[in-house]
């Protein structure tokens, strides 16, 4: 199965690929089911297999799309019928491996929603994250956060909705991605600036936020991570081997959570016990602008981030850390992105 949103994935070579969607504008998503690995060697492309647009009369946009068990795709996103009425529903459309329709959804209410992420789950649903600023129609929970809550669906096979929970305090909150939990839960991050609701231990400006679920939602266990700086970016999370989490994000703190900042924003990696304490953190980076965009645990056990070298120039660099937080390498070979996707090539250290 393969994710069209955020990718950093090992192949039987040890060369690594990453990929971050672009919007997809209008829902014109175009379903380019070529080699799931491509390096930077010159090689042939495969044709295009078959492509579909989705979408009304207004705006469509889709931010994440998988491969389904059935060997279908589930996509997610935004989508908005009434060009009088332009606020968002979350939009998501289930489609045999063909691309046919087989059940599309919108949920949301009189505000504005998103979907930003989706993961199959074991009974053969679905669990959504996204974003609401709604407090009614399928939207329930959140009339005493205000502003902008994380929002979080799980729903059937066929698309009902089973359950679903806001997350959120006074100011906003900003969804990152989730993931499921051994234990039948889920994690989830994001960003957030308050101080109240259902967030504890605050640092100021935007902090890192992940907080932990059972399998109907409840909240196990919540935590902010940072400094009172911006703790930011397309923050990505992953459960390591040894049952504690890694985190990827960036952050422009030097204090609080945060130790040895290079200056400017630096990549922030953390990693935490199976309760989300701090075991250790590192920031990389220079004086300049970096961030990292996605992680993953190596067969080695090593951690692997992608991300930003330089907000100017768009650079995307490759790097290895040990599990204890020590840095391997970076690797030399760059590929420059535009919208948001790129491809780290091919590398042969050791």
């Amino acid at each position: 199965m393969w994710s069209y949103h955020k990718l950093l994935t090992e192949n039987k070579n040890d060369q690594y690929l990453s990929n971050k969607s672009n919007f997809m504008k209008a829902a014109i998503l175009s379903f380019c089911l070529l080699h799931y690995f491509v390096n930077c060697h010159a090689q042939p492309l495969p044709g295009i297999a078959w492509q579909k647009t989705f979408g009304g009369p207004c705006f469509d946009y889709f931010y994440k799309v998988i491969q389904t068990s059935d060997g279908g795709f589930i996509m997610v996103g935004a989508t908005a019928f009434d060009p009088q009425h332009p606020l968002a529903d979350l939009f998501v459309v289930k489609t045999d491996p063909a691309g046919l329709v087989q059940w599309q959804r919108t949920y949301g209410g009189s505000g504005s929603e998103t979907g930003l992420d989706i993961k199959q789950t074991p009974d053969g649903g679905y669990i959504i994250g996204g974003e609401t600023d709604s407090d009614n129609g399928n939207v329930t929970g959140g009339g005493g956060h205000g502003g902008q809550d994380i929002w979080i669906i799980k729903i059937d096979a066929t698309g009902t909705i089973q359950w679903q929970k806001c997350y959120g305090a006074l100011l906003s909150e900003y969804f990152g991605n989730i993931e499921l939990t051994p234990d039948g839960g889920y994690i989830f991050t994001g960003r957030t600036e308050s101080a109240n609701g259902d967030v504890t231990g605050y640092h100021g400006a935007r902090d890192y936020w992940v907080v932990k679920t059972d399998a109907t939602g409840g909240i196990q266990w919540q935590r902010c991570y940072g400094g009172s700086g911006r703790e930011d970016y397309e923050l990505s999370i992953i459960q390591t081997a040894d049952g504690g989490f890694a985190l990827a994000g960036w952050t422009e703190s030097n204090d609080g959570d945060v130790r040895g900042n290079h200056g400017g924003a630096d990549a922030w990696i953390v990693k935490t016990a199976s309760t989300g304490n701090i075991q250790w953190q590192q920031p990389f980076g220079d004086n300049s602008w970096d961030g990292a965009l996605c992680i993953i645990q190596t067969a080695g056990g090593n951690l692997m981030f992608a991300g930003d070298l330089s907000k100017l120039l768009r650079e995307k660099r490759i790097s290895r850390i040990k599990l204890t937080g020590r840095f391997l390498f970076q690797n030399d070979r760059i590929a420059y992105v535009f919208f948001h996707t790129f491809i780290i090539c091919p590398f042969t250290k050791n």
